[in-house]
This record gives structure tokens, C-alpha cells and sequence, in this order.
């Protein structure tokens, strides 16, 4: 009699680092993810590093998401990197896996994620409800407004729609995100 040997491998992506941050998700603690891969290529990216897919370490979504979940005092998860839309398939593996609340940080604009089939599924996920979008342009900085360069938008999710946050001053913005969660 022959046994059947079924094999379950567990994805892997590469991330830069899991840490604790008290800014990207405005007024909120989280456990940002740095994941690596950029083609965008910015000039003077802030994680110019990050843009090589195999810096940093490759890591299985149980990994990811029990570093996630170890960190008590975060109530937000914020993806970032690189860009984290170039490695889609593992964020969606991840964003499935999570409970708390999930922003993203994409260069990608938001037509270009909405016209994408597998961004689209990410950022329908119930828990994903905030994503920054629209590349670095180091010409748009504005040190005043939030965020950092002016062709950067901010949205969350309310009743299963995107909204634009039309206000660019990081205390409204925080005071809204705030009493999303």
C-alpha cells in the first residue's frame, strides 16, 4: 500500500525589518513592515536599500504575522517599504492573517490599484482602512502638510468605500484615523 505524502510549503516574501512606530499610521501605534522589491526607482528614495527584492530576509507569513501579533502595543499594522504591492501575493497572504487594522504605503496611485486585480482584492480586505498612495517626488515636498509631498493622497475606508482625506494637516488627519479603530 502506498502512502500519499501531501506537502504543505508556506509562502515567503522578503521583509526588511518589523518594528514599532509611532508615525506612520497618524495618532496610532504600530508594527510597520518594511517589505523589500521596488521598481518605481524615485529619485533620493528615503529606503533606497529596499528596492533590491532579496534585502533583508526572507520570511513565511506565519513568521510575519506572529511578529505582528506579538507586539501588544500596536493596534495598527502599516506596510511599507519598497513597495509593498511588489510582492502582492504575499501581502495578501499576510493581510488575510491579521486582525488589527492595516495601512498601506504605496507609490502606486490610486487608479492604478483599483485597475489592478489583486490590489483591488488587498485593499477589499474587511481589515485593510488606510492606504497613503503616489510616489515620491522630491520637486513636491511640502515640510507643513501630511503627507510629504503633494501629489500623495490619503484614504480610509467607511462603509466599504475609499474616501479622500482632503485635509493635508496631520493632527485632522490623526484626530479621523483615530476614530476609525
Amino acid at each position: 500500500m502506498t502512502k500519499n505524502i501531501i506537502y504543505y510549503i508556506e509562502m515567503e516574501g522578503h521583509i526588511a525589518k518589523i518594528m514599532t512606530s509611532f508615525i506612520e499610521i497618524p495618532g496610532c501605534i504600530c508594527s510597520s513592515v518594511y517589505m523589500t522589491g521596488c521598481a518605481f526607482n524615485c529619485h533620493n528614495c528615503q529606503n533606497k536599500d529596499l528596492q533590491k527584492l532579496t534585502y533583508g530576509f526572507k520570511m513565511s507569513v506565519k513568521d510575519v504575522v506572529d511578529l505582528i501579533d506579538e507586539n501588544h502595543l500596536a493596534k495598527w499594522v502599516c506596510f511599507l517599504g519598497g513597495e509593498p504591492f511588489f510582492q502582492p501575493e504575499f501581502l495578501l497572504n499576510i493581510c488575510q492573517k491579521i486582525t488589527k487594522p492595516i495601512g498601506i504605503y504605496t507609490g502606486n496611485n490610486y487608479d492604478e490599484i483599483i485597475n489592478n486585480q489583486i490590489y483591488t482584492q488587498i485593499i477589499n480586505l474587511t481589515n485593510v482602512l488606510y492606504i497613503k498612495t503616489g510616489r515620491f517626488d522630491e520637486e513636491l515636498i511640502t515640510i507643513d502638510e501630511y503627507p510629504i509631498t503633494k501629489n500623495q493622497e490619503v484614504r480610509i475606508k467607511y462603509q466599504d468605500k475609499w474616501l479622500l482625506i482632503k485635509s493635508r494637516e496631520i493632527n485632522t488627519v490623526s484626530k479621523i484615523v483615530q476614530n476609525m479603530a
